[in-house]
């Protein structure tokens, strides 16, 4: 075992409570626009043709789901969930001129479509750029899309709203391959700004999970500030886990130190979800990230050394790459096409090692369980004989989750650990350590398993 390589993990694992489910599944949060006409707050798809059915191409869901499905073959989710938010956000984005200079080609692309403007000779005003993007891209008269010219004088950005259903997207890169954004001569930059619709996002994925809850991952295709941390903070409170892709050009080009991006604030709050950048959102690369690595058992897989089938590499500077890893966020990143960082969440915390330990979780909670509803119509005792039945329920837990091709190499579960409370049938604790290794680090995980 390599030293530099080892993550030790202290855990407090419950034996009651309600544990964490599906742990290689996403759901994807959508707009529904109209596919969900029979009430249904969400449809599980085992396929892309089963997607192409319902969804039309462009869709979130078709954008999304599809990406899933296409990574490699070994890896390929047996199933996503496709969530119906029947009051859905609108994906919001504001273009920003970073520099200005005359007699200079600005461009972007939105929906596919390029959007180009050349400064003359003068700039009259600092707004000069985001008002020739605007007028090229109105005739451009894409549908479902409206902009408008936000902030005051002199640092105007160029808004684009998406309608509500519209899977609208922009980037700095052109079709032709042109690249005037941060990885190129820094001119444009993006912001994501998508808000929460007027029923709360939290109700509402409230009532997706009320149906049905057979997800782990909550992949949203609508980035920005406001709507992913209310989304965040739903999964936490459900055992679920959110990874966001974000375009936002600020989650690369400033530092951790008062950055307003997603990636600053939820590294500041140290919240449990993960930021992914790229700078093309219309690629899906966190429905490609979760795609190629969730579908392996807990402890088995790895989110960094992944190829994102579908998704372009990130051209990143060292310093970009530098605030991105700073931020614990992460990137598709072109040298070696690796994901930067060990796959981490804000907070700190690697996504692989979390997933184990909530599945081991999950697995106890249910052994436990499953213990006391045989022990029927008698209660466990709270001497010796009880707590052997639950020493027995534990240790096969930790014994179908060791060996090739599962979560643990090797694992301790000390019993003489264990302490009755005086005078009540309460166990304070099993002491437990077990070892894993993944491609990209070597785990141990300690700590208690209490009643």
């Amino acid at each position: 075992m390599d030293i530099s390589r080892l993550v030790k993990v202290n855990s407090l694992l419950k034996l009651s409570g309600k544990p964490a489910v599906g742990f290689g599944r996403m759901m994807i949060p959508v707009a529904s626009d109209g596919v969900f006409t029979d009430g249904q707050l969400s449809r599980l798809y085992s396929s892309p043709t089963g997607l192409a059915s319902d969804w039309a191409v462009g869709t979130a869901a078709r954008v999304y789901g599809d990406r899933a499905f296409s990574q490699t073959s070994a890896l390929v989710p047996d199933a996503i969930r496709i969530g119906n938010l029947t009051d859905g956000p609108k994906n919001v984005y504001d273009i920003i001129a970073l520099s200005q200079a005359i007699n200079t080609l600005y461009t972007f692309r939105a929906s596919g479509e390029d959007v180009v403007y050349t400064t003359g000779g003068t700039l009259a005003a600092n707004d000069d750029v985001v008002t020739g993007l605007k007028t090229a891209l109105d005739l451009l008269d894409i549908d479902g899309l409206t902009t408008s010219l936000e902030g005051t004088l002199g640092s105007k950005t160029l808004r684009l709203t998406y309608d509500e259903g519209v899977h609208g997207y922009v980037s700095t890169k052109s079709s032709a391959g042109i690249d005037f954004g941060i990885h190129g001569k820094a001119r444009l930059g993006i912001a994501a700004l998508a808000v929460e619709p007027t029923t709360a996002i939290a109700t509402q994925l409230d009532a997706i999970l009320a149906e049905k809850n057979d997800f782990f991952f909550v992949v949203n295709p609508y980035p920005g500030l406001a709507l992913s941390q209310a989304i965040a903070a739903w999964c936490v409170t459900n055992k679920k886990r959110l990874i966001q892709l974000d375009p936002t050009s600020t989650v690369a080009s400033t530092a951790l130190s008062g950055g307003t991006d997603l990636a600053s604030v939820w590294k500041s709050a140290s919240v449990r979800a993960a930021v992914l950048y790229h700078p093309e959102p219309h690629q899906a690369g966190d429905a490609a990230w979760v795609g190629g690595s969730s579908p392996t058992a807990p402890g088995t897989e790895t989110w960094k050394f992944r190829t994102l089938d579908g998704v372009d590499p990130t051209n990143l500077t060292e310093s970009q790459l530098d605030n991105i890893t700073e931020k614990n966020a992460n990137a598709y990143y072109e040298a070696g096409v690796l994901l930067t960082g060990e796959g981490t969440y804000a907070d700190g915390v690697f996504i692989d090692t979390d997933r184990t330990e909530q599945a081991l979780d999950a697995n106890l909670k249910i052994a436990a369980a499953t213990t006391m509803k045989n022990a029927q119509p008698q209660k466990i005792p709270g001497d010796g004989t009880g707590i052997q039945m639950l020493y027995g329920a534990i240790k096969k837990v930790f014994d179908g989750m060791t060996g090739p091709g599962k979560a643990f190499t090797s694992y301790i579960l000390d019993l003489s650990r264990a302490v009755r409370v005086p005078g009540t049938r309460k166990i304070t604790g099993f002491e437990f350590q077990a070892f894993y290794s993944s491609a990209a680090h070597d785990v141990e995980m300690s700590g208690l398993i209490i009643e």
